[in-house]
C-alpha cells in the first residue's frame, strides 16, 4: 500500500511539478523504506516450508527492491512509462505473492475475498496513477514539447489496465462485493469520469495520427459535458478547466474505490474473528479435557507412588542392603497377587538361586584351595593363568613363579616330543587326556604324576581354557617297582626269578617260531659252592653268588636272560641260536669269567661250574621239560668231574629213562620180595 501511495505522488510530481507533491513524495518514500526493512528478512531468507516457486519469486522481488534507487533517479529526471510500469509490476508481484500465501492457510471463500481485495487495490492503484498523469496533462496544455504526448499515452495505458483489473475483480468477488463495485462504477460523477476517459482515448489516437483538431472535436462527440473541455485544451491555449478541480473529481472516484477495498478488508477481519470464535470453543473444551486428564493423572501418580514406587524403593533398599552386607538369604515379604508381588517373588527366587550359586562357587573355590592334588588352568596356548597351593607343594614352584609361563616349564625331557603331541591331539579330539607323566620339580628332581587334562568350553563348544588335575605318584611308582622286583626278581642277585624267566621263555619261543631260529636253555650249577658256604658263612656265600650273577650277566648279549633258580643254580635263555657252536661261544666267555678268582675280605675263592644245554626246537618241549633235559645234561658233566658243559642227547635220554625204569623195577621187586633164586648149571 505504501509503495502504491508513493507511485501516486510521483505521478503528480512529474506531471504538475508541484512542491506540495514533492514533499508528500519524500515522506512517502521514507515510509516505504521503513516498511521494506521490516519485511526484508522474510524476502531475503524465505522459510523452507514455502513452495519452491514462492521462494524464487521472493528473491526476484528483493532484486526489484534493490533497483528502486536507480528507478527513482530516472523517474525524477523524466517521465517514462516504463518506470511507472516497473512500480506497477512490483506492486502486482507483491499482491500476487500475498494471494499465494493466503491461499495456503485459508479456505476457498476467504481466498476469494482476498483476491477481490487484491484486484480492488490494483484498480485503485492504476486509477491513482491515471489521476496523477492526467493532472499533469492539464498543467502541460500550454506546452509544445513531447512531454504532453507521453503523459497522454500513460493515461491511456492505465485506463486499459483499470478495465482489465475490474474484469478480474468481478470474476472472483462475492455478490455483495460485486454489487458494491457496480454501484461505485454507476455513480454519476464516476460516469462522467469514464466518459472523459473514452474521449481522451479517441483524441489522443487521432492526434497521434495528425488528424486536424476540428475533426478530433467532431469525432469526440462535441457537447457541453465536462469531458469535452480537456479535448478542447489540446487545440486552444486557453485554460478551460482548472487542474485542481479535475484532481478533486479524480480523488472522489479514488475515494469510492477505496471504500470498496475497505469494505472487503472489514469483511475479511469479521470472517477471521468468527472463525477464531468457532475455533476457540473446541479449544476451550480441549483445554478443560486436558486439565481434567492432568488432574486424574496426578491423583493416579500419587496412588501409584504409594503402591508401586514405594514398594519398588523398598525392594531396591533390600537389594542394596543385601549387597552391602553380603547376605543373599535376605528375602522379601510377599503379599498379594499383583505385579509388585510377582516381582518380589521373582526377586526372592533370584536371591535363593544366587545364594545357591555362591555356595557352589565357595565350595568350588574351597576344593580348588584345599585339594591335595595339583590343579592348574591354562590358556589355549598352554600359558598358566592359575594354580592351587597343592601345585606349588608338589612342584616346588610358587604361584608367582609360573603365572604367565608355559606349562612346558615342568618338562623333564623323559618323554619324547611325539608323546606330548599325542597328548594334545587327544585333548583336542576327545576333550580330555589321562595318563602318567614324568615331570621335573623346581629343584630338578623328577617325579611321576597321574595327570588328567580337560577342555573348558563355552555354551557354543568353543574351547576357552584347559584344566589339569594331577597327583604325585612317585611313591606309588617306587612301591610298584619294589613289588615288581619282589615278584619277578631274585632278592639277592636282582636277577629275574623263575616267574619272570617263564614269561621271557614264552616270548623267546614265540620269537624263535617267527624267525625260524633256535633257542638254547642252559642250566648252570656251581661246583664246590657248598663247602664255601659252610666254611665261610652265608654272607660270604651270598656275596659270591652276587658276583657270579654279575659276571654271567656281563657276558650275555642283549635279549638274553639269566635267572637264579635257587641256591647256586642259574638258568640261561639264549635267543637267535643257529647252531650249538653259537651257544658254546657264550658259555666259553662265561666260564672264562668264572675261573677268575673271587677276592672277598682279603680272601681268595675259586669256583667252577657245570652246565647242561638243550636246544629248541630240536628239543620241542615245554619249559619244565627243557629245564629237566638241561639238568640231565648238567648231571652228566657232574658225573664226569664238573667244570664243563654238555648238550642234551635225546637218544641217551631214552636209554637213561629205560635204565631208571629197570632200576626202579628192581627196587620195587626187592621191596615186594618178588625175586626167586634159581640154580643154573654150567
Amino acid at each position: 500500500m505504501q509503495l502504491a501511495k508513493r507511485t501516486r505522488f510521483k505521478s503528480g510530481v512529474l506531471a504538475a511539478n508541484n512542491t506540495h507533491y514533492v514533499f508528500q513524495l519524500t515522506e512517502q518514500r521514507k515510509t516505504t523504506i521503513q516498511n521494506y526493512k521490516q519485511v526484508f528478512h522474510l524476502f531475503s531468507i524465505p522459510p523452507q516450508y514455502l513452495p519452491d516457486q514462492t521462494r524464487v519469486n521472493f528473491k526476484k522481488i528483493i532484486q526489484k527492491f534493490k533497483n528502486l534507487t536507480r528507478i527513482r533517479g530516472e523517474v525524477d529526471k523524466l517521465i517514462n512509462n516504463n518506470h511507472f510500469d516497473f512500480y506497477s509490476g512490483l506492486i502486482s508481484d507483491l499482491l500476487q505473492e500475498v494471494s499465494v500465501l493466503h491461499a495456503m492457510v485459508t479456505n476457498q471463500e476467504k481466498n476469494n475475498m482476498v483476491s477481490s481485495l487484491i484486484y480492488a487495490l490494483g484498480l485503485e492503484e492504476y486509477a491513482a496513477i491515471e489521476r496523477g498523469l492526467l493532472y499533469g496533462a492539464l498543467h502541460q496544455q500550454h506546452s509544445s514539447d513531447s512531454r504532453g504526448s507521453l503523459i497522454l499515452m500513460g493515461v491511456i495505458n492505465h485506463v486499459a489496465r483499470q478495465q482489465a483489473e475490474l474484469a478480474r475483480y468481478y470474476n472472483v468477488a462475492s455478490p455483495k462485493h460485486a454489487n458494491l463495485m457496480f454501484k461505485t462504477i454507476q455513480d454519476k460523477k464516476v460516469q462522467e469520469y469514464h466518459e472523459y476517459e473514452s474521449k481522451i482515448s479517441i483524441a489522443t489516437r487521432l492526434r497521434s495520427d495528425k488528424v486536424p483538431i476540428r475533426t478530433i472535436t467532431f469525432k469526440s462527440d462535441n457537447n457541453n459535458t465536462p469531458a469535452l473541455n480537456p479535448i478542447l485544451a489540446l487545440q486552444s491555449p486557453t485554460e478551460l478547466i482548472d487542474p485542481e478541480l479535475w484532481w478533486e473529481s479524480a480523488t472522489y472516484r479514488l475515494g469510492l474505490l477505496h471504500t470498496v477495498s475497505s469494505t472487503i478488508i472489514n469483511d475479511i477481519i469479521t470472517s477471521e474473528k468468527l472463525a477464531n470464535k468457532q475455533v476457540n470453543i473446541p479449544l476451550v473444551l480441549y483445554t478443560i479435557f486436558v486439565l481434567t486428564v492432568l488432574i486424574i493423572t496426578i491423583l493416579l501418580s500419587q496412588v501409584l507412588k504409594k503402591r508401586v514406587v514405594e514398594q519398588i524403593k523398598h525392594i531396591a533398599d533390600v537389594m542394596k542392603q543385601s549387597r552391602k552386607n553380603k547376605r543373599n538369604n535376605q528375602l522379601l515379604e510377599i503379599s498379594g497377587q499383583d505385579e509388585i508381588s510377582v516381582m518380589a517373588n521373582e526377586f526372592n527366587q533370584l536371591m535363593i538361586e544366587r545364594s545357591a550359586n555362591e555356595e557352589q562357587l565357595k565350595l568350588a573355590a574351597q576344593v580348588f584351595v584345599e585339594a591335595h592334588d595339583g590343579i592348574f588352568i591354562t590358556e589355549t596356548d598352554g600359558t598358566l593363568i592359575n594354580v592351587n597351593p597343592a601345585f606349588s607343594e608338589i612342584t616346588g614352584y610358587e604361584r608367582g613363579d609360573v603365572l604367565g609361563k608355559n606349562l612346558s616349564i615342568l618338562n623333564s625331557q623323559k618323554q619324547s616330543k611325539q608323546f606330548y603331541d599325542d597328548i594334545w591331539e587327544s585333548v583336542v579330539a576327545r576333550g580330555y587326556w589321562k595318563g602318567e607323566v614324568w615331570n621335573c620339580k623346581k629343584n630338578g628332581e623328577l617325579y611321576a604324576e597321574l595327570l588328567t587334562i580337560s577342555s573348558l568350553k563355552d555354551n557354543s563348544g568353543k574351547t576357552l581354557h584347559y584344566m589339569g588335575l594331577f597327583a604325585d605318584i612317585t611313591q606309588i611308582k617306587n612301591q610298584h617297582h619294589t613289588l615288581e622286583q619282589m615278584a619277578h626278581y631274585d632278592a639277592l642277585t636282582s636277577l629275574p626269578n623263575r616267574t619272570l624267566f617263564i614269561d621271557r621263555f614264552n616270548q623267546s619261543v614265540a620269537h624263535a617260531d617267527r624267525s625260524k631260529n633256535s633257542l638254547a636253555v642252559c642250566f648252570i650249577d656251581l661246583d664246590n659252592f657248598k663247602p664255601i658256604n659252610d666254611n665261610y658263612g652265608h654272607s660270604v656265600g651270598d656275596k659270591i653268588l652276587i658276583e657270579v650273577a654279575n659276571r654271567i650277566k656281563s657276558n650275555l648279549r642283549t635279549g638274553d636272560t639269566v635267572s637264579r633258580q635257587g641256591g647256586d643254580e642259574f638258568a640261561l635263555l639264549l635267543s637267535n641260536i643257529n647252531t650249538f657252536s653259537d651257544c658254546e661261544d657264550i658259555l666259553k666267555r662265561i666260564y672264562h669269567s668264572l675261573k677268575q678268582p673271587f677276592i672277598l675280605e682279603h680272601n681268595t675263592y675259586h669256583l667252577t661250574a657245570s652246565t647242561g644245554v638243550t636246544l629248541y626246537p630240536n628239543d620241542h618241549s615245554d619249559l619244565d621239560t627243557l629245564i629237566r633235559h638241561a639238568d640231565q645234561a648238567m648231571y652228566q658233566i657232574k658225573l664226569s668231574g664238573g667244570n664243563g658243559y654238555h648238550l642234551f642227547n635225546k637218544e641217551k635220554d631214552q636209554q637213561i629213562i629205560k635204565k631208571r625204569h629197570k632200576l626202579n623195577a628192581i627196587v620195587n621187586a626187592i621191596k615186594n620180595d618178588e625175586f626167586v633164586l634159581y640154580y643154573h648149571q654150567k
